[in-house]
């Protein structure tokens, strides 16, 4: 866009919410450009931003998203971008805890001694039940060598009863050290909102 046009796009004051860069809306201004924004345009608990000079960008983003302003932009930086809520305890506590689960099932990489490279073991909740019901049987003496294991993609390993007592305790040892970090993220939580939750997970190798 020429600089001539953007001599034609008017003036705009748009209203946030005080200490926040929500956008509530947007007017034109026909005032005399730089002028305040009269009292009564705008609400209690609200503030006004005048934008007098008006770049080709935020023209755009103001053609694009104004209507669908109302709680889905903000005003920082002197851009118009996506608004994002601030976080809640109860909202980042439900985010951990749904990443927590897909952890727990991210499977285990654990190398049975007929294998000749570690193999990917499922490790959700019905797997790991399953590994623990398998562990006994072989601490019965009741498993016998070579049983092929089936595996997440439908392949089987066959394994010793030595190798299904230490299959299940490398899963029980990666998903209590998921739990063990998804408390402490937890912990964080109450005094930062904002902490990664992506972070420090275990390794499943």
């Amino acid at each position: 866009m020429s600089d001539k046009a953007l001599t034609q796009i008017p003036a705009y004051y748009i209203v946030l919410k005080s200490g926040s860069p929500q956008i509530i809306g947007w007017q034109t201004l026909w005032h005399d450009e730089g002028s305040a924004v009269p009292d009564y345009a705008v609400p209690s608990g609200y503030e006004a931003v005048v934008i007098p000079d008006m770049t080709a960008d935020l023209w755009a983003d103001f053609q694009q998203n104004q209507n669908g302003c109302s709680g889905g932009l903000a005003y920082e930086g002197g851009k118009i971008i996506p608004y994002s809520p601030p976080a809640t305890l109860s909202g980042q506590q439900a985010a951990l805890a749904a990443l927590s689960v897909q952890k727990k099932a991210l499977g285990v990489y654990f190398q049975p001694s007929a294998a000749s490279a570690p193999v990917l073991f499922p490790s959700s909740d019905t797997a790991y039940a399953n590994a623990l019901q398998q562990a006994q049987v072989a601490q019965l003496g009741a498993w016998t060598d070579g049983t092929a294991w089936t595996l997440a993609d439908g392949s089987s390993v066959p394994m010793t009863g030595d190798d299904v007592t230490a299959l299940f305790k490398k899963l029980a040892k990666y998903r209590g050290a998921c739990q063990t970090h998804a408390a402490a993220l937890n912990t964080t939580l109450q005094h930062d909102l904002n902490a990664d939750l992506t972070a420090g997970w275990p390794d499943n190798h």
